[in-house]
């Protein structure tokens, strides 16, 4: 009687316990209470320019004190953010290029921001955010995480774009360069030949340059060497 007893007893201490992840749903079923839609907020997936207003509205609450006073006095200002301690640098203006040490210039996890144009220095690895009120001009061969700039970004050879890139005016990339991410601007995107990206929204498109869209124009349709130019354009 004892092992009948114990037997029924693991029986259905087992059928509970197999049981327990389907009571939820058993329960909803009959209560039926979840029967509305999901409040998805697609702001992030359908607006291209999301995360670029996202971090404007960041700058303006963290550092909008920090980049006037940096603007009034003209001297690089640097230092931690309290809470998160996220470290920054802010420069009056970049005409000169980014003043970095040889370590940040390899790999460099400050929020640089700069009150007027910043040029970016080569071979130059960002891991956090990028941000100007002016023109925002990249080295050769460089990595960023993000780039927000109020006039126009130019990316030079053989950079790339982690996350997002927005320019206030237009925003060029000069060939072989690899945009993840998104990438915007209020006037126009113009990528070079062998540039590759997985989002673009602007006004206006370009790719490849004139004297190549000239060119193409001109070779025959069976022309190999106009399908190498529209295939080189258009990644």
């Amino acid at each position: 009687m004892g092992v009948v007893f114990a037997t029924v007893v693991f029986l259905l201490l087992a059928f509970v316990w197999a049981a327990l992840p389907f009571w939820p749903g058993l329960r909803e079923i009959r209560r039926q209470r979840d029967t509305g839609a999901l409040p998805v907020q697609r702001n992030s997936q359908v607006d291209v320019r999301h995360f670029a207003r996202g971090f404007q509205g960041v700058l303006d609450e963290q550092y909008g004190e920090m980049i006037a006073q940096c603007r009034t006095v003209g001297k690089p200002l640097s230092g931690v953010l309290p809470g998160d301690g996220g470290t920054f640098l802010i420069v009056p203006h970049g005409e000169a290029g980014l003043e970095l040490d040889a370590t940040e210039r390899e790999f460099c996890e400050r929020v640089v921001i700069s009150a007027s144009d910043l040029i970016l220095p080569d071979d130059f690895v960002h891991v956090a955010e990028v941000q100007a009120a002016g023109d925002v001009r990249g080295g050769v061969g460089s990595v960023y995480r993000a780039i927000l700039a109020d006039g126009s970004l130019q990316l030079a050879e053989g950079s790339a774009s982690l996350r997002w890139l927005h320019a206030g005016t237009d925003l060029s990339a000069e060939p072989g360069c690899l945009l993840h991410g998104r990438v915007s601007a209020d006037g126009a995107v113009r990528l070079s030949a062998g540039c590759r990206f997985e989002r673009l929204h602007a006004p206006r498109l370009d790719f490849g340059t004139a004297d190549d869209a000239a060119f193409d124009a001109e070779m025959p349709v069976d022309d190999p060497k106009a399908t190498a130019i529209e295939a080189e354009s258009v990644p």
